[in-house]
C-alpha cells in the first residue's frame, strides 16, 4: 500500500495541546468521522463527544485499505474547539479504490477512537477522443466529425473541435455539446478552395483530450457535384434497381439527380430521376426486355452544371417456357392409369401449373387433368377410362412465358380376360402358361414375328457391328439384371422385359415346340396349352463381325446368369433340339420380351 502521507505530501503536525487544570480521568470520546471526496482532495471530519478536548495532546485519523488496519496511515489534525479535520490533497497520484478511516486523541490517560467509516477514491483519467472525416464539404462549408470514446470517469465538460487553416495552430474552436458519443458540427464562412486542418476534443476535470489532426479542402467555387454510379440490384425479367451516390455537392445546392440509360453503351437515351441533393439514391426500372442488357451511369446536376459517374452494365433474367418431360404410365388397369412426368426447369419462373392432357388419339389430346404447380417429378391418375384401349398422353407445365409439353407416350389398358393384346404400341399373347407371363409376338426390333430383329450383347440395351470381348461394355454381375441394363424394357418400355432363365423353362416345358418355316424363314413354333402360340425366328447369334448359323438355329437371352460371370442362359433351338445353353456374355443374340399385365 502506497503511503497516503508521502503520496499526498499531507502532514499536519503533532498539535501539543495544553491540559486543562483539572486533569481528565478518561481517554477522550469521539464522534463518528465522515468524508468529503471531491476531484481533487479528500477532507477527512470528527469531533468530540465530551469537553475533555481540550485536555487532548494529539488527535487525527488513521487511514488504510482494510478494516483492521494491517497497512495504515497516521494522519494528523489541528483541533478547532470541539471539531478537527485534515485535507488528503493531490488525490490524483493516490490509487483508486476503497479507502477506511477512524478518528483518534490522546490525553494523559490514553487513546480514544472513533467509530469505523469508509470512502472511495476514484481517479479521473483524459478522455479519449477521435478525429473522423470531414464531410459535405463545400465552397464555405464542411461537416467536422468526431467520436469521445471515453468520458475519463468524469463528466464531460466541453467538447468540440479546433480548426485553422495552419496545422500547428489550430485557433478557431466550435464546440458539440458534452458527454460521449458522436461529435458532429458544420462550420461556416471558410474560404473556397482553402486547406483546413482540424482536431476533435473533450474536456474533463483531468484536463483536455484531443484526436488526431485532420484535413480537407473547401471546393472551388461554381465546382459541379461529385456523382458515383454504384451496381444495378433487384435484377429481373423485366425491372432492375439502378443505384447512385451524390458523394459532393461541388459548392452549391444539387437541384437534380438520377440515371441515363438504353440499351447501348453509346446511346444512354432514357432519363429517370430520382430526387436532390448529396448522399445516395436510388430508382427502379420497369417495363425491361427480358434477356437484354442494358447501360447506365448515375448524374447530378448543380448551379455549375451536370456530373455523370461510370457507365455500368447490368442484364435482364432471360425466362423461357419451363421444360417438361414425359414418363411412361404405371399401374394400368382395365379403367385407369397413372400419368407420370417431371419438370426438368421452370424456365427462370415460377412454374404455376403442370398436368397432362391425353385422349384416344395421338392428334386429339382434348382431355385434361392437373397435377399442382413447381418443378420436379409429379403424376396424376386418370380412371373411367374404357378396358383394351389405347390412349395417348404428354405431359405439360406452364409459367408466365406460356406453356410446354412433353412428348407424346400411349399406353393400352387391360381387356379383361383377353389372350392378346398390346403394351407400349407392342403385341403379346397368352400362351396359358401357369405364371400368367404373357409374351410378345416378335423380336425386339423386329417388325413382324419371321423377321430377325436386332442383336444384343447381355446387359446392353444398343446393338453393334461387332461382338467381342474387348468392346463388351457391360461388366457387372448383377443377380438380378436391372431395367437399365435391360434390352426389352430400355428399347419397349416400363412393363417389357428380357424373361428369366425360369420363364424360358416354362416356355419349353408347356409348350409343344414345332420346327416349322413362316414366310420363308426357318424357327420354332411354340403352342401353348390353350391354343395360342408364337414363332421364334431361327436368326443365329453374332460373334465377332460375323453372323453364324442363321436360318439353322435360335439363340435367344434370358435375364439370368449362370453359374460362372463369364456366362448368361440362353434360348437355344435347331431343327432337332429345344433346350438352354449357357453362352459368352459378349455374343450378339436375339431378345424375346415377356410382359405380366393384369
Amino acid at each position: 500500500m502506497k503511503n497516503i502521507l508521502v503520496l499526498i505530501n499531507v502532514f499536519l503536525g503533532v498539535l501539543l495541546l495544553s491540559c486543562d487544570k483539572q486533569q481528565p480521568a478518561y481517554p477522550p470520546v469521539l464522534g463518528d468521522g465522515i468524508a468529503e471526496v471531491t476531484s481533487s482532495e479528500v477532507i477527512l471530519k470528527s469531533s468530540f463527544k465530551t469537553t475533555e478536548f481540550e485536555a487532548v495532546s494529539e488527535c487525527g485519523f488513521v487511514v488504510g485499505r482494510d478494516t483492521i488496519f494491517n497497512e495504515y496511515t497516521k494522519v494528523m489534525s489541528k483541533k478547532v474547539a470541539s471539531d478537527f479535520s485534515c485535507t488528503l490533497e493531490n488525490i490524483d497520484s493516490i490509487d483508486s479504490g476503497k479507502y477506511y478511516a477512524k478518528s483518534y486523541a490522546k490525553n494523559r490517560i490514553g487513546t480514544g477512537y472513533g467509530n469505523l467509516f469508509s470512502f472511495e477514491i476514484v481517479q479521473v483519467d483524459l478522455p479519449t477522443v477521435q478525429t473522423f472525416d470531414a464531410t459535405n464539404i463545400g465552397t464555405s462549408i464542411a461537416t467536422l466529425n468526431g467520436y469521445v470514446w471515453t468520458t475519463g470517469n468524469n463528466s464531460i465538460t466541453a467538447c468540440g473541435f479546433v480548426y485553422g487553416t495552419n496545422a500547428n495552430n489550430l485557433t478557431q474552436n466550435v464546440s458539440g455539446g458534452i458527454g460521449a458519443g458522436n461529435l458532429s458540427e458544420t462550420i461556416t464562412g471558410l474560404t473556397a478552395n482553402t486547406n483546413y486542418y482540424y482536431k476533435a476534443y473533450a474536456t474533463n476535470s483531468a484536463g483536455t483530450a484531443y484526436g488526431d489532426v485532420k484535413q480537407f479542402r473547401t471546393t472551388s467555387a461554381s465546382q459541379k457535384p461529385t456523382v458515383v454510379t454504384n451496381s444495378a440490384t433487384n435484377i429481373t425479367s423485366n425491372s432492375a434497381t439502378l443505384n447512385g451516390n451524390v458523394t459532393s455537392a461541388g459548392g452549391a445546392t444539387v437541384t437534380s439527380r438520377g440515371f441515363v440509360y438504353g440499351t447501348s453503351s453509346t446511346n444512354l437515351s432514357s432519363n429517370i430521376q430520382s430526387g436532390s441533393g448529396t448522399g445516395s439514391y436510388y430508382r427502379t426500372l420497369t417495363g425491361l426486355s427480358q434477356g437484354t442488357t442494358y447501360y447506365y451511369k448515375a448524374y447530378a446536376t448543380n448551379s455549375a452544371g451536370t456530373e455523370y459517374g461510370d457507365i455500368r452494365q447490368f442484364t435482364t433474367i432471360a425466362i423461357y417456357a419451363p421444360t417438361v418431360q414425359t414418363n411412361a404410365a404405371s399401374g394400368i388397369t382395365t379403367n385407369s392409369a397413372t400419368l407420370n412426368g417431371n419438370v426438368t426447369s421452370d424456365g427462370g419462373t415460377t412454374v404455376t401449373s403442370r398436368g397432362f392432357v391425353y385422349g384416344t388419339s395421338p392428334s386429339n389430346l382434348s382431355l385434361i387433368v392437373q397435377s399442382g404447380s413447381g418443378t420436379g417429378s409429379y403424376n396424376k391418375s386418370v380412371t373411367g377410362l374404357a378396358a383394351g384401349t389405347t390412349y395417348y398422353f404428354k405431359a405439360y407445365a406452364t409459367n408466365s412465358v406460356g406453356t410446354a409439353y412433353g412428348e407424346v407416350k400411349q399406353f393400352t389398358t387391360e381387356n379383361s380376360g383377353a389372350t392378346t393384346g398390346t403394351l407400349n404400341g407392342h403385341d403379346w399373347v397368352d400362351l396359358g402358361l401357369p405364371s400368367g407371363t404373357k409374351w410378345a409376338t416378335c423380336n425386339v426390333g423386329a417388325v413382324a414375328p419371321a423377321v430377325y430383329g436386332y442383336y444384343y450383347a447381355w446387359g446392353e440395351t444398343t446393338p453393334k457391328s461387332t461382338y467381342t470381348s474387348s468392346n463388351y461394355t457391360y461388366t457387372s454381375n448383377p443377380t438380378t439384371l436391372p431395367s437399365s441394363a435391360d434390352a426389352a424394357t430400355a428399347n419397349w418400355g416400363a412393363g417389357w422385359r428380357m424373361p428369366t432363365k425360369t420363364e424360358m423353362l416354362e416356355l419349353i416345358d408347356n409348350c409343344t415346340v414345332t420346327w416349322t418355316t413362316q414366310n420363308g424363314v426357318n424357327g420354332c413354333l411354340f403352342t401353348g396349352s390353350n391354343g395360342n402360340s408364337i414363332f421364334l425366328p431361327a436368326a443365329g447369334e453374332r460373334s465377332g463381325s460375323e453372323l453364324g448359323s442363321a436360318g439353322s438355329q435360335g439363340c435367344y437371352w434370358s435375364s439370368s446368369l449362370s453359374g460362372g460371370s463369364s456366362y448368361a442362359v440362353s434360348l437355344f433351338f435347331n431343327l432337332y433340339n429345344c433346350d438352354r445353353r449357357y453362352k459368352y456374355r459378349y455374343y450378339g443374340q436375339s431378345v424375346r420380351a415377356v410382359c405380366n399385365p393384369r
